[in-house]
Parts: structure tokens; sequence; C-alpha cells
């Protein structure tokens, strides 16, 4: 049986390839001249042939080159012979290639609409398999998002985490289980909703029940502390922060206006744990997790939790 795929030669950039492996670099100490030789014959081929031109690649000297060749070869010529992308995925012989190519594959089974069959292979690209399912259920959720004035209406708001949840119930019995699916979900649909808003303003998630109220407020001060970690790594940034006469968000805000915050405890305490850790300590790169590390995190939805159990609120509305 063929299979096709709409714009069939057009896939998705993973965050595998962009972040981690890049094209291949070839030199004079790898035997560049074969390498190129080889790899463009190949890559050019009119009528590609996996399996001979897989045997070709293994030829190839450099690393990256290889994998790289391997890569187009596998994922490009099943698409190309009307086979499921992921047909000849098992036969690219080193990693992070071989995931990559299973990450392809999984883009290509959303743009067929077969979730569960993307899913399942973003379930097999190891380490990059939150990255993979995260791709599956974006674009979705942030349809979801207010825009323009809604933005500013409680109305629009509980109306968007109804969708929002039914998005999600859709991919929970996909990816649950194989990924960081149920945090990063709402880690991500707040971090859009205050990326879209004029400002973060956190006394927005105080109308919100329980749980919700935590991944509200852990969303929003996740974008924000990655808003300063973006300025802190500059060094006119830095300057801004370690100069400051103290280290709360209210002093900041007129120092670095693209921070784009309202005063909250939270975000203040973001803003000290930097402060203390660049400017009092030295040291060179930005503190990640803190006050918004994993745990905290978890310590906070535990907490909200019992006090749902306890009697003293209900969170069937926007239970996430």
């Amino acid at each position: 049986m063929a299979f096709s795929f709409p714009n069939s030669f057009q896939f998705l950039p993973s965050l595998l390839m962009m972040l981690c492996c890049g094209r291949p670099n070839w030199g004079p100490e790898s035997g560049s001249g074969h390498d190129t030789k080889t790899y463009l014959s190949i890559v050019s081929a009119q009528s590609p042939d996996p399996d001979r031109d897989l045997a070709r690649c293994r030829t190839i000297e450099s690393t990256s080159a290889r994998g790289d060749c391997e890569l187009h070869v596998a994922f490009n010529g099943a698409i190309a012979n009307g086979e499921p992308p992921e047909t000849w995925c098992d036969q690219v012989s080193m990693e992070p290639w071989a995931s990559e190519c299973r990450f392809q594959a999984a883009e290509q089974w959303l743009l067929d609409k077969d979730h569960a069959r993307a899913a399942k292979l973003c379930a097999e690209t190891g380490p990059f398999r939150d990255d993979c399912a995260q791709h599956l259920w974006m674009r979705a959720m942030q349809g979801t998002v207010p825009k323009g004035r809604n933005l500013e209406s409680a109305e629009s708001m509980m109306q968007s985490l109804r969708k929002a949840r039914k998005i999600r119930n859709q991919w929970i019995p996909l990816v649950g289980e194989t990924s960081d699916f149920s945090r990063r979900y709402w880690q991500l649909y707040y971090e859009n909703l205050f990326d879209r808003a004029p400002r973060i303003d956190l006394t927005r998630c105080d109308a919100l029940l329980a749980t919700d109220r935590i991944h509200c407020r852990f969303g929003g001060a996740t974008l924000f502390r990655r808003r300063l970690l973006d300025r802190l790594r500059s060094a006119d940034g830095k300057r801004k922060v370690c100069t400051s006469k103290d280290s709360t968000i209210e002093t900041l805000g007129d120092r670095l206006p693209g921070l784009r915050a309202l005063p909250d405890p939270i975000l203040d305490g973001v803003v000290s744990e930097q402060f203390d850790w660049v400017c009092a300590k030295g040291n060179t790169e930005p503190l990640e997790g803190g006050v918004l590390s994993d745990e905290a995190w978890a310590r906070a939805l535990a907490d909200a939790e019992q006090s749902m159990n306890g009697g003293t609120g209900n969170n069937n509305d926007t239970n996430p």
C-alpha cells in the first residue's frame, strides 16, 4: 500500500536538529573531498533507493556527514517511494540521527492527522521525546489562547481554559505517560497567555481555583524568568541588573522595561535569586531552577490538591 502525505516533502523543523546537531561539519581531517562528493551524489539522486544509498552513506568518514546522509536517505527515500516515513529509520546507524528520523516521521503523521501513530514514534525518540510530543500538540494549544482585547477579559480566559482542556484531554491518552506533557502543557499555555498580554500580571491567576492557580502563577513566572535570563546573558543587561539599588521587580522595571511585569512575591523571588547568583556571587551564567524548579512546582501542586481534597476548594471547572 502506498502512502501519501500533504506537502509530502515539506516537514516541520525539529528541535533536535535545530538545537543540537546542525549541518555536517566537513574538514580536511575527515576526508572532506570524498565525503562531499559522496554525499552530494546521494542526496541529488533522481531515483532514491534507501537500501543502496544507506550503504553508500556508510562509506563517508565524517561522523556528522554520515549521520546526516543516512537521515536524508531514510526519511526522504521513504517519502519519495510512497512508504511510511519511518520505514527506514531503524536502518539509521547512529544517534541522534536515528531519533531525528522518527521525529520527522512523527511530524509527517501529524500532517496526515494520524495522531496515534505520531505519538508512538515520538515515544521512540529517546531523550528528545518531550520536545517531539510538544511538536504534536503545541499548535492546537496555542490556538486556544485569547488575543487582543480578549486577553483582559475574565470570561474570555475561562472560555479559553475550557478549549485548552479539551485539547489536553485529546492528547493526554497519547503522550501523557511517555513525555512530560502534564506539566509542560499548562506551563506553555500560560506562558503563551502572558506573552500576548501587555504585561505579566499574576493577579489574573487569583480568580482561578486550586491547581489552575498554581499552573498560572508558575507559567507566568517562568516566562518572566526567561525574559530576565535573556537580559542577564548580555553585558548591558547584566550591568543594569547588578548596579540596581535592590533586587526587586519594581526597581528592575524601570531599568529593564522589556520585562513587562507587575510586582509579585514570586517574581521578586526570581529576581532576588538571580541577583544573588550572578551579581553577588559572580557566576557567569544565570541560575536555572531555583524558586521555579520542578520540585517547587510539584510541592505547590501537591499543596493545592491537598487543599481541594480537604474541602476548601472545588476545581471541577478548571481542573487540569
